[in-house]
């Protein structure tokens, strides 16, 4: 029986030192791996974030082309409404496409786009630049002027 407890001894330290070093190769590999994986989610969600905010936009425009200034409007903040009547801007004017264009992420919640409004002849009318800001979860406009 004491020739048995010997070799079982060392079987369990062998054991023990064995998983401390796969537990410690484990946490080297990922304490590398984990800001990676950090990036990568962060960059996701910022790309959902701005197809979001580009979905609104597209529905916005939409609702331009159509003709439908009143729900177009439920789309803008009060600043964007400022904007709006400082330049003397119409939301419906004969416009019958549109072409945007990603500027950027400005800040989290605020996306960027360049659209170029299309009239009835297919020539540009007039080019805009267009913030979408998220508030409380749901995308509005917040600016709307003309570029240039």
């Amino acid at each position: 029986m004491k020739g048995a407890v010997k070799p079982l001894a060392i079987g369990i330290v062998i054991l023990v030192a064995g998983e401390l070093i796969l537990f410690w190769q484990y946490q080297r590999l990922e304490a590398k791996r984990l800001p990676a994986v950090e990036q990568k989610i962060e960059r996701q969600q910022q790309e959902l974030e701005r197809a979001r905010a580009e979905n609104a936009l597209k529905e916005f425009l939409a609702l331009r082309i159509d003709g439908k200034e009143g729900k177009a409007k439920l789309f803008l903040t009060e600043q964007a409404e400022v904007q709006m009547r400082q330049a003397g801007l119409k939301l419906t004017d004969n416009f019958t496409d549109y072409e945007i264009e990603l500027l950027g992420v400005m800040e989290e919640g605020r996306v960027r786009f360049q659209v170029a409004m299309v009239g009835a002849d297919g020539l540009q009318k007039q080019l805009e630049l267009i913030t979408v800001q998220k508030n409380g979860g749901e995308y509005y406009i917040d600016e709307l002027r003309l570029a240039g």
